[in-house]
């Protein structure tokens, strides 16, 4: 199927030898075969002076990438700005630069899902903080005793302003923008037990599913079980 062209493909999809869905699935893959670096257009990272350790590329205007790194450093880029425009031929420069956002590496960075003027960041120094884009701003942080390892928000959820945040002591916990604290904590997780639970934030005692493919939970001791409800 990959090396037929599109006039073949639609051929042998009209006599039925596939699915429609391959067509689709034949035409994704040859795009991301085709993918390559630009030769003519880089990021600025003259003011970059460590390792990229997280990014985010917002979706609501789909031009703005943000990038956390090793010394707690966070830059945000305009990928539809004209290269050139830093003085440096070809680079892109970052629209906004904070030198010391957390006090040690940042560990993930995401946007809030709705709006590019305000973006979430968790560092090795224990805290997440919520930045106002336009002003470069920490309008909240949270604290926590145990490191944090990733950070999320829905991009869904039309009820709750909750971010997730997972923690190396392998909970999951519930932080509510409205009161700037935790509101429920997911215990489930066995160390690092390769497993992906489903919950129902409704009732937190138990996790829903877990996927969970060869089945290593079963045989631990003191596993949680799912949620019978």
């Amino acid at each position: 199927y990959f090396q037929a062209s599109i006039a073949q493909l639609h051929s042998l999809q009209q006599l039925g030898t596939f699915q429609p869905h391959v067509l689709g699935i034949v035409h994704r893959s040859r795009q991301f075969l085709d993918l390559a670096l630009s030769a003519k257009r880089r990021f600025d990272t003259s003011k970059v002076t460590c390792n990229v350790t997280d990014l985010a590329f917002e979706s609501v205007e789909g031009r703005y990438l943000l990038t956390g790194h090793a010394d707690g450093a966070i830059s945000i880029y305009d990928t539809c700005a004209s290269p050139g425009a830093s003085g440096q031929p070809g680079q892109v420069p970052a629209t906004l630069h904070q030198p010391r956002a957390h006090e040690s590496g940042i560990v993930s960075a995401c946007w809030y899902p709705v709006d590019t003027g305000a973006f979430f960041s968790a560092g090795l120094d224990r805290q997440v903080k919520v930045w106002d884009t336009n002003r470069t701003k920490v309008v909240d942080q949270v604290s926590f005793s145990q490191p944090v390892n990733h950070i999320h928000v829905s991009d869904c959820a039309t009820a709750h302003n909750l971010v997730s945040v997972a923690l190396s002591d392998c909970k999951v916990q519930l932080i509510d923008l409205l009161i700037g604290s935790s509101t429920h904590t997911l215990r489930g997780h066995l160390k690092l037990d390769g497993c992906i639970l489903m919950w129902d934030i409704r009732n937190t005692k138990s996790y829903l599913a877990a996927l969970d493919q060869y089945n290593g939970r079963a045989q631990e001791e003191g596993a949680p079980t799912p949620c019978k409800c």
